[in-house]
């Protein structure tokens, strides 16, 4: 049995998985071109920085709890990643070009893979990557400051800001700046890898604290709302909607850290109340498949919320798209893992192997 730490994790990861289809089915039906569309997609983009967060709270949890070896560990987690990392880039390319040409095919899938540039949706691999790559020297850190988690929390989350402020207002990126990659370096969410990290040092204490000042937690909530808003209107009024839809914005730092919290409140209530026993059951499949869900759902969700968008008015293409999307996704990620490939493809494996040990899902 899971703890409820863990399970409370689990909610966070369901919806937050639910959240990346939102904000593409958004994008694929809207482009965001009109102002409540492009509002929709500003809110939903605190999905890649929980993601971040979570990563940085499993891991640093599991390490806490064991004795470290770090050659295990990237023997470990560099091929559960990688591998379905280099398939998805490759299938990807294929979908793209085909077969006709397989010297092409796989010259592209090379050259893509140092940025991910096969599909847009595989920079969250890549930085993982990247993270697993650091994460010796991030443990030690986030150990060194766990008695004094708000010194080390408030540097990067002032380097956060100033980061994220040289993306928006056009000191970069460009051909020299230090952030040409931008959003595809580790260091450009080192904010929410800290603060999972963090957390998960002194969960038991966190834990109480959310459950004891919920209304705090959501009345913070709603100030980082309210300033992302102005943010917004200003910017789609003074500049123009790409601008203001940015993920990479100084207005989503406070947002998307509240935004992780209050998800973390809402994963505590829906474990512990029996009511709501359905919804976790489904959020939990949606966390265990999560990262298959991640890699397959554009196939799905492109060609789909295409359709879609010349049938029926935006909002209605737009709900309809996640539906489907999410529904096949799940369905077709949970045949693939009763394969022998699936582990390699989906980053879960539930085909039976009396040699192979339970795998955790992965962020």
């Amino acid at each position: 049995m899971k703890s409820q730490r863990l399970m409370a994790v689990d909610m966070v990861r369901g919806l937050t998985i639910l959240g990346v289809i939102m904000v593409h089915a958004t994008w694929f039906t809207s482009e965001g071109r009109t102002l409540p569309s492009a509002y929709v997609l500003t809110l939903l983009h605190f999905t890649r920085e929980v993601f971040m967060a979570i990563t940085g709270l499993v891991l640093t949890q599991a390490m806490l709890n064991r004795p470290t070896s770090w050659h295990k560990f990237f023997r470990k987690r560099y091929p559960i990643i990688g591998i379905p990392y280099i398939l998805w880039s490759l299938i990807y390319v294929v979908r793209t070009l085909g077969w006709q040409h397989p010297g092409l095919v796989i010259t592209t899938t090379l050259s893509d893979l140092p940025t991910g540039r096969a599909a847009f949706d595989l920079y969250y691999l890549l930085i993982t990557i990247q993270f697993y790559t650091i994460f010796p020297l991030f443990f030690w850190m986030i150990r060194r400051y766990r008695e004094r988690p708000w010194r080390l929390w408030t540097a990067v989350f002032i380097f956060e800001l100033l980061l994220m402020a040289y993306d928006a207002y056009g000191l970069g990126p460009h051909p020299q700046g230090i952030n040409h990659y931008t959003g595809l370096e580790v260091w450009t969410y080192s904010l929410y890898f800290v603060s999972g990290g963090l957390l998960a040092t002194s969960w038991e204490n966190v834990s109480q604290y959310l459950r004891q000042h919920r209304l705090i937690i959501a009345s913070g909530w709603g100030l980082s709302w309210m300033m992302l808003t102005g943010v917004f209107l200003w910017t789609a009024q003074h500049k123009n909607l790409m601008t203001a839809q940015s993920v990479l914005q100084p207005a989503m730092v406070p947002y998307s850290i509240m935004t992780f919290i209050l998800l973390l409140v809402a994963g505590q209530m829906i474990t512990e109340t029996v009511k709501w026993g359905w919804v976790s059951r489904l959020l939990r499949q949606f966390s265990t498949f999560s990262l298959g869900i991640y890699l397959i759902h554009p196939m799905i969700l492109e060609p789909l919320a295409s359709w879609a968008s010349t049938q029926m008015p935006w909002p209605i293409a737009d709900i309809f798209s996640v539906v489907v999307t999410a529904t096949v996704s799940l369905g077709i990620i949970r045949m693939i893992s009763r394969t022998r490939l699936g582990l390699w493809l989906t980053g879960r494996s539930t085909a039976p192997s009396p040699k192979r040990a339970p795998v955790p899902a992965l962020p």
